[in-house]
């Protein structure tokens, strides 16, 4: 009987595991499916645009060589100025069509206004140009270039930072301070607010469609099991 009884709990301790690995590749997967549909959805035949952008976030591209042709001045103050001017600020969905794209300092320059992501590799670029220290920073809703004795605007202080980046070298931390709901009217500013309507109508819906029809499957999987 104790024989038994132990079998029975062996078979339990190794079915929890297995349990909690289902359960965890459910919710892996549903993401994806909604990350694919939303990307289907909101950048049409310009969903490749959202791979090279992941991308630069691993990589950030800072490219000295777009200083050529440019009279970059001495101090990095100075070049933040001209950096002000030779990328105004614009939202993604205003200069790329697309709710969000990481360009490459070129690009940005090409483009002739961004968003933070443009305005700050153009700024980390040429600051590198001129051999002048610099450092990134990213919250939840802004990147931006820090280096020494530059006066912090509104979002950067480093101490809303969750990532830092010196040399290629990432640094995460969480917040001391991160209003989440400041950041969260942000995204959705940026991200939400610039889509067409029908756009949004067919997000609404598909959400609940794909949560409907993965959870109908699983519940469907856990019978047949």
């Amino acid at each position: 009987m104790a024989l038994a009884e132990q079998s029975v709990e062996a078979r339990e301790s190794q079915a929890r595991p297995s349990t909690r690995r289902r359960g965890v590749g459910f919710v892996l997967a549903t993401g994806c499916w909604l990350l694919v549909y939303t990307v289907a959805v909101t950048y049409d035949l310009r969903s490749w645009m959202v791979v090279p952008s992941a991308w630069r976030y691993v990589r950030l591209p800072v490219d000295p060589a777009i200083a050529a042709g440019l009279d970059v001045p001495a101090t990095a103050t100075d070049v933040e100025r001209l950096v002000e001017r030779l990328v105004p600020w614009a939202a993604d969905a205003a200069v790329y069509g697309v709710p969000w794209y990481f360009p490459t300092p070129s690009e940005a320059l090409r483009a002739g206004r961004g968003d933070c992501e443009a305005q700050a590799v153009v700024l980390a670029s040429l600051l590198a140009s001129r051999g002048l220290p610099y450092r990134f920073h990213a919250s939840f809703s802004h990147l931006w270039v820090d280096y020494p004795g530059r006066v912090a605007g509104a979002g950067e202080l480093a101490a809303e930072a969750m990532m830092t980046n010196v040399g290629g070298r990432y640094r995460f931390r969480w917040p001391d301070l991160p209003e989440l709901a400041e950041h969260w009217r942000a995204q959705v500013d940026l991200l939400w607010t610039p889509l067409h309507p029908t756009r949004k109508l067919l997000l609404v819906l598909g959400w609940p469609a794909i949560l409907w029809v993965r959870l109908s499957c699983r519940r469907r999987g856990a019978r047949r099991a």
